[in-house]
């Protein structure tokens, strides 16, 4: 957490959306010659041994001029079938059909040897697959697309024992140390210092990994390519740069939308049981109809956010359609399928007349255009579209702007709580508002939301429905007595129909050294009496040392409403001033006393 006294929550309403239509970037590695590759270093943290585990999405988009094609390697084919340190490719079977081998050198105490493991899943042009190879210790294994389809028995550790580099080799997404290239795309590359097994390979390879993965500490290399920058990030912690490189000068690989099958959210379904992805009010729920087993299945993933801006630029709508929403769904089929889908809509704000409201597809995020679907069934009271005995699967959306329905999201700019004139100010913006009806706080001592409590005693109005910047305030009045050093505060919003959505917590940290009781006076030498008062109160106070000393009284907005003294006090000198509050309104005043560089404010009620 920041150790500031105030802290600020930037609520930007776009998803991780950096080329506009898809769900962030992924590198081209262009046509057959153009020989283009990233080079990611030789870093220690890069040399495994006896845990490791490779993995990425790739799509090849040529198979007829070159069937051997490089996917990530570290290593070198020398001559032959000799190959050294490890290498994760596509390569050819004795029918010229293209599949995934993994190529790898084991030191098993006595020689080295380069053991080559290869599938019998055939890959095809223009699809996505999920590639992975793991090895611990023991086994040699191939996953595609979460599914084990290769195990070899190889004990021993990892080598790379070629004479010609005896430093070892750089790790190379797209090439090895020869003339092999990809042509096609490759997206979430990983490399863990772990043997991941099938169900943590399931779990995580549709959304992009954070340091909520259990093995997060394992994770060696992970080049999203999101920041579409030469070097390109590694995500992990080691900071392995990745740099894109051509065996021709100037000839770099391209950053491309990415039409991977990876989200925020996703989940392999391979049951007959209903699964959900996204966040609640904003879902698409699935439900296999047909058989399901390990040539037939569903990965489910979900991007975007509940109240991020709808798109209106750079994508083609059905006739009536001017926008979708910010929440897009996506369903890769492996084999062949057959579902029932229901999307669930009801969080995503903005939704004016749910009537109006319609499920957009298009194949994948490399396509434009959105076509509008004919649904089985509809609840516009509960918000949902149901399609039965589905197979067209790509990604969906939700179409607005039909019959000059203009949804508007509310969005969230900015939300802040910080500490002035010994109060706690919370302060939020908007953008634009929809059926928003207000606005509950709530504070807590942690940021476990379960043992926070509502701090406004009624509901603070929102703005209905607007395009106009919005900007709102509150005090916590009930917060002057600091117990501890940092607190949590968490705005809800209420629409008309009485849907509420819960935004992330803010932090408040209380500089204790500066906000304490000053040692030139205490707290029983500043009071008002009396308390409540009407129309009238005298406030009195009492310093421990010669000091310059002031006097304010300040509103709930925080707003100062009167200096009653600014002077010099000398030691135990009692100052008594008076308050008349005759022209102002009813409610909670604070007065506070500065002296000695120090603060101490207290709360008074006037009561009318």
């Amino acid at each position: 957490m920041k150790n500031f006294i105030m802290f600020n929550l930037f609520v930007f309403a776009t998803v991780i959306n950096l080329l506009g239509i898809g769900f962030g970037s992924a590198i081209d590695f262009g046509n057959v010659g153009d020989r283009k590759y990233v080079d990611c270093g030789n870093d220690y943290s890069l040399q495994m041994t006896d845990a490791f585990t490779v993995e990425a999405w790739v799509k090849l988009n040529d198979l007829s001029s070159e069937n051997w094609q490089r996917i990530v390697t570290k290593g070198d084919w020398v001559s032959g079938s000799t190959n050294y340190g490890w290498l994760l490719h596509f390569g050819e079977d004795n029918g010229n059909h293209t599949r995934v081998i993994i190529d790898m050198e084991i030191d098993d105490g006595t020689s080295t040897f380069t053991h080559s493991i290869g599938t019998g899943f055939i890959i095809s042009e223009n699809i996505w697959y999920h590639c992975a190879a793991t090895y611990d210790g023991n086994y040699i294994k191939i996953y595609i697309n979460g599914i084990e389809k290769a195990s070899l028995y190889a004990p021993g550790t990892m080598a790379e024992n070629h004479s010609l580099n005896p430093d070892g080799y750089n790790l190379r997404i797209g090439n090895s140390y020869d003339i092999s290239y990809l042509y096609g795309e490759i997206d979430e590359v990983r490399i863990w210092n772990y043997t991941l097994d099938k169900s943590l390979l399931q779990e995580y390879m549709n959304k992009i990994v954070t340091s909520s993965h259990p093995q997060w500490s394992h994770l060696k290399g992970y080049w999203m390519f999101d920041d579409l920058s030469d070097p390109s990030d590694d995500y992990s912690v080691q900071n392995n740069l990745a740099h894109l490189t051509s065996y021709y000068s100037g000839i770099k690989p391209d950053f491309i939308t990415s039409s991977a099958p990876v989200g925020l959210n996703s989940a392999v379904v391979n049951t007959n049981t209903e699964v959900s992805v996204g966040p609640v009010g904003g879902q698409i729920k699935v439900t296999i109809t047909s058989t399901t087993d390990d040539d037939d299945y569903l990965m489910v993933y979900q991007y975007g956010e509940l109240d991020g801006q709808p798109v209106t630029n750079g994508e083609t709508f059905p006739l009536a359609f001017d926008r979708r929403s910010n929440i897009v769904w996506g369903i890769q089929e492996v084999g062949s399928i057959i579902a029932n889908l229901t999307f669930d809509y009801k969080k995503v704000h903005g939704v004016s007349d749910p009537s109006k409201i319609e499920i957009l597809r298009r194949s994948n995020a490399e396509r434009i255009s959105w076509e509008e679907l004919t649904e089985t069934s509809r609840d516009d009271l509960l918000e949902t579209i149901t399609f039965e005995d589905f197979g067209d699967f790509g990604q969906f959306s939700t179409g607005g702007g039909k019959d000059n329905e203009n949804p508007l999201p509310v969005i969230l700019y900015k939300f802040s709580a910080t500490f002035e004139n010994g109060l706690s100010f919370l302060y939020w913006t908007t953008t634009s508002e929809n059926n928003n009806m207000g606005w509950n706080i709530y504070r807590g001592i942690s940021e476990n939301m379960g043992q926070a409590e509502k701090i406004n005693s009624t509901l603070i109005d929102g703005a209905g429905t607007t395009t106009e910047i919005k900007q709102y305030d509150f005090v916590d009045s009930e917060l002057t007595n600091f117990e501890y050093n940092r607190y949590y505060y968490w705005l809800e919003r209420i629409s008309f129909a009485g849907i509420s959505f819960l935004y992330d917590p803010v932090e408040l940290k209380i500089d204790t050294d500066n906000n304490i009781l000053p040692p030139s006076f205490s707290g029983e030498y500043l009071y008002n009496y009396p308390n409540p008062f009407n129309p009238s109160t005298e406030i009195k106070f009492r310093l421990d040392k010669d000091s310059s000393a002031k006097l304010e009284i300040y509103n709930i907005k925080g707003q100062k409403i009167e200096t009653l003294f600014n002077g010099f006090a000398k030691t135990n000198q009692e100052i008594l001033r008076v308050w008349n509050a005759n022209t102002i309104t009813s409610g909670v005043y604070f007065y506070k006393l500065t002296a000695g560089g120090k603060t101490i404010t207290k709360k008074m009620i006037l009561m009318k």
